[in-house]
């Protein structure tokens, strides 16, 4: 049974600042969720809110969890997961997943063994994310990543005129080859008009996708229906409204699957599955999070074959320090071999990232 509920606020600093339609950022606050049970087992979670993203504040998601500590003190992990919570996603998404690492770990399983009845693939491809800004700058970082085995490689794009835009994709798929996939984040930057000029002109250096050319599955839609260039959708499917317009719009070629925003690994893996039915693809990203939501959302992943496209689980290569760490090899992020999420925050790491005191109830 649970017997203790503990929150701590955390903040992870990048290399360097990531320029992003939505803005530049420089760090990524959260806020980590302990379960820990009479045996002494701790199951973790966390929400880390993206100014400019739905999900949640950080002082929303930090009051709602500990809203829910009288609700979880004295029950049992699979008893907790079996309610229906309303909350903001990011603090569902959190809580999910403190409780079904608590329980999977409880049971001596990873945690992908709960979402679904198969093994778990032990290792899922993944993009290399380039946060260069210059040309010969992004071709260095590409030629680096593709020396430590990455074959996707992701670019932003949007944030700058066209043709500054063009230089850097031609750059890139120079220093990666014909032969590795390309992709390109727009975050909705563009209009309807200025996104079908921007896929024409990036159609020569054959990206597979285009994400958020144009704000919204409707815009993106009306773009997709003028362009050969692939279009995945990412902020306008975040949640389960949006998801249902998208696959009615047929909006999207491919759908970025972010388990944080859709309240947790479970419901993530649901709506790719429905996403699969409609005929669309999907790749499962992570939202920025520190290691602990980057493996939750790889071992939501993990369930998902099969997937021949790379997700967007790299991100850890972009802070300065994480509360843990993972194993890329070959431009795959292994799944740790533990029970449950399979990694914990060292405890050196939580204490040189942690802003301001701890909070817990015990039972």
């Amino acid at each position: 049974m649970i017997a203790r509920v503990s929150l701590q606020r955390f903040r992870l600093r990048l290399r360097a600042p990531l320029a992003t339609a939505h803005g530049v950022i420089t760090d990524r606050a959260g806020v980590l969720l302990a379960l820990e049970d009479h045996a002494g087992t701790r199951g973790y979670g966390e929400a880390m809110p993206l100014a400019g993203w739905p999900g949640g504040t950080l002082a929303e998601v930090e009051a709602w969890l500990a809203s829910r500590a009288s609700e979880l003190l004295g029950k049992r992990a699979h008893e907790a997961l079996a309610r229906t919570l309303v909350g903001p996603p990011l603090a569902r998404a959190a809580l999910e997943t403190a409780l079904l690492d608590l329980a999977a770990r409880a049971r001596g399983v990873p945690l992908a063994a709960t979402l679904a009845m198969r093994t778990p693939e032990p290792a899922v491809p993944v993009n290399g994310l380039i946060a260069a800004e210059a040309p010969l700058a992004v071709a260095r970082a590409a030629r680096a990543l593709a020396g430590e085995g990455f074959r996707c490689f992701k670019l932003k794009v949007g944030t700058r005129p066209l043709a500054e835009d063009i230089a850097r994709v031609a750059a890139l798929r120079t220093a990666i080859g014909s032969g590795a996939a390309l992709r390109l984040d727009a975050n909705g930057a563009w209009s309807e008009e200025e996104a079908v000029a921007a896929l024409a002109a990036v159609a020569a250096y054959a990206p597979e996708y285009v994400e958020e050319p144009a704000a919204g599955a409707l815009a993106c839609a009306r773009v997709r229906a003028r362009s050969a260039v692939p279009i995945a959708l990412d902020e306008s499917a975040c949640d389960d409204a949006a998801l249902e317009l998208a696959l009615k719009l047929a909006a999207a070629d491919v759908l970025v699957i972010k388990p944080a925003l859709l309240g947790g690994p479970r419901a993530a893996r649901a709506a790719a599955l429905r996403a699969r039915d409609a005929g669309i693809d999907v790749v499962v990203t992570s939202f920025l999070d520190s290691a602990i939501g980057v493996a939750a959302a790889l071992h939501c992943a993990a369930t998902l074959v099969p997937n021949d496209r790379a997700c967007g689980l790299a991100s850890g290569a972009l802070f300065e320090r994480d509360l843990a760490a993972l194993r890329i090899e070959n431009g795959a992020l292994r799944l740790p071999p533990e029970h449950g999420l399979g990694l914990a925050p060292e405890p050196s790491a939580l204490v040189a990232c942690a802003e301001g005191p701890s909070w817990e109830a015990r039972a």
